[in-house]
């Protein structure tokens, strides 16, 4: 956990860094108050937008992965369902308009080196729409598996899993992906949608 002088959001007394008792690792505690501060997974989302066997991919502009090839995604805000998040950062990184009842769990991972829980998404729409984008996004494309850009692709160890897309996209056959990721492995499984 990474520990920095912080003040408790109960009552802004200075916080100390202690096991708590029954816990195994350590947390911030207000010792005033008595509030633990949980160090957890943030939540990320994107979503795979698929139209003509071809999927939409953004050239991240920003820091973490700038200049790299991701979906669209980013995080989910407080007060925001995950649905929700993924309609949002749809429409921030391309211009183009979702629908929450479009979207269907896809992708789901843990990626434990930089302590996020990733939930993807998939839409399809009828046909390719020209993106636009954001500060966050330099460019936009639609890659299909002979042109996708695997050496620019955010997170090479996926490119198995995202050839995968590939195959459901060509079959019409879905599944739902799950995987645990960090520096040193990848470890996925999926499950056909039946």
């Amino acid at each position: 956990m990474s520990i920095q002088t912080q003040y408790c959001k109960r009552c802004a007394n200075k916080m100390s860094c202690i096991v708590p008792e029954g816990d195994t690792l350590s947390r911030l505690l207000c010792g005033k108050c008595g509030h633990i501060e949980y160090d957890s997974p943030i939540p990320v989302v994107s979503t795979i937008l698929i139209a003509e066997e071809k999927i939409l991919l953004v050239r991240r502009a920003i820091e973490p992965y700038k200049g790299k090839w991701a979906p669209p995604g980013g995080f989910a805000e407080k007060g925001e369902a995950l649905t929700e998040a993924a309609v949002r950062e749809t429409f921030e990184e391309t211009g183009i308009v979702i629908s929450e009842n479009v979207l269907t769990p896809f992708f789901i991972s843990s990626i434990t080196s930089i302590n996020q829980y990733y939930i993807c998404f998939r839409a399809h729409l009828d046909h390719r729409v020209e993106p636009t984008f954001s500060p966050e996004a330099s460019d936009a494309s639609w890659f299909g598996r002979s042109d996708f850009p695997v050496n620019e692709y955010w997170m090479p160890k996926l490119i198995s899993t995202v050839m995968q897309i590939f195959d459901c996209i060509e079959s019409k056959e879905f599944k739902i992906f799950l995987a645990k990721v960090n520096e040193e492995e990848f470890q996925g499984r999926s499950f056909s949608i039946t």
